[in-house]
């Protein structure tokens, strides 16, 4: 297997253990957040390219793939996930080297920008009330 192809099936890997960040998981049941009532900096996206656009299953609130997880890695296959739903994003996570299993998950509870929950990286979680029930014609945005 070439380099090309080596780096292409590890951000294949980390792209399909999403379901894993997003599902309820009976290892997960009952964990909590760290919290940060500042908020934790959100990782950016400078220097990652982005791999493509997965429509998910984030809240149980609403049937179907509704929740929009764009996938972006860089040249060290470091994966961000921008999560978002009707234009409010209200999670990023970060998988240092694609591994499912280490980085985290932030969270914006409140949709307003401020991602003051830290999750682990396997943590059972959904999308927040104000992103469900957020307006997409009123809320949708490009976040750069």
């Amino acid at each position: 297997m070439g380099t090309r192809s080596a780096i292409y099936a590890l951000r294949l890997a980390a792209f399909l253990a999403l379901p894993m960040l997003l599902a309820a998981t009976a290892a997960a049941r009952g964990q909590t957040p760290a919290v940060d009532a500042t908020g934790f900096t959100v990782p950016s996206v400078d220097g990652f390219e982005l791999q493509g656009i997965h429509m998910m299953d984030g809240t149980p609130a609403i049937e179907g793939a509704e929740t929009a997880v764009e996938v972006f890695a860089n040249a060290t296959n470091d994966v961000i996930y921008r999560v978002s739903l009707n234009g409010v994003t209200w999670a990023y996570g970060w998988l240092p080297g694609g591994e499912a299993t280490q980085g985290y998950i932030l969270r914006d509870p409140d949709c307003v920008g401020v991602f003051t929950e830290k999750w682990a990286p396997d943590a059972a979680f959904s999308a927040p009330e104000c992103a469900v029930t957020a307006d997409p014609l009123k809320e949708w945005r490009i976040e750069e």
